[in-house]
Formats: structure tokens, C-alpha cells, sequence
């Protein structure tokens, strides 16, 4: 439905991005990266989604993200827990596209988001 690679849902401790899932990447699960250097500083700043669809033709160009992983298109939604942010869900790809996101696509992001912030809130019962 994104047409990306990649599919993350993180938890974000401080300045620390912490992979709690990841689908088509490899990077391991509990993997710790600095969250300055993720698109996901950008989604928590935002705090809403937040989307590149290739970031080689973007303000962004000059991003961490960019220089350390290369991924070129970039889509997520910050996770709530509480009222506070507990993470994202973000999906990416070293392949740009030449179109933007869709409304559609945004508002699958944004549903998926919220039932990952509706199981929080289950697995606190």
C-alpha cells in the first residue's frame, strides 16, 4: 500500500530511538541509534505524520538519516502512551519516488498509528 521497504515501530528514550519491531529491514530488534540521526526527530518535532518522498530533492537532503542509512523516501507517525510520545511507526526506502504521499497513504499511517497506541493502552489493563 506505501510501495517501502521497510517497516519500523520504535521507542524513543530521551535522545535514544530503540527498534522494538522492524519488517523488511535488517536491523535487529533492541538496535539503539541516537534519534538525531533518524527521520524520526523530524516526525516527533512534527508531532503528527510526517513524509519525504525523496529526500534527494527535499530541505532534508542534508539529514543524518540520509548521510548514515540512504534512505531516500520516509513516512511515519509518532506513538502515544499516556499523553506522552512512547515512539513511532515509520516505514522508508532507499528508493525515491517522484510523486508525493497520497492522502490515502497518510491516513493508513495515521490508522495504523492508532492501533498501535490502542494496544499500549491494552497492555496496560
Amino acid at each position: 500500500m506505501l510501495g517501502l521497504d521497510i517497516a519500523i515501530v520504535s521507542r524513543i528514550e530521551g535522545r535514544k530511538y530503540i527498534v522494538e519491531h522492524c519488517v523488511g529491514g535488517e536491523i535487529p530488534i533492541g538496535e539503539v541509534y541516537r534519534l538525531s540521526i533518524t527521520y524520526c526527530s523530524l516526525t516527533i518535532q512534527q508531532q503528527n505524520t510526517f513524509s519525504i518522498h525523496d529526500v534527494q530533492v527535499s530541505e532534508y537532503l542534508d539529514h543524518p538519516c540520509f548521510k548514515e542509512f540512504r534512505l531516500t523516501r520516509y513516512i511515519g507517525i509518532p506513538i502515544m502512551k499516556d499523553g506522552q510520545i512512547y515512539g513511532t511507526v515509520n516505514f522508508s526506502s532507499p528508493k525515491p519516488q517522484t510523486s508525493s504521499f497520497s492522502d490515502e497513504q497518510k491516513a493508513i499511517v495515521k490508522l495504523i498509528g492508532e492501533s498501535i497506541n490502542l494496544s499500549l493502552l491494552a497492555r496496560d489493563d
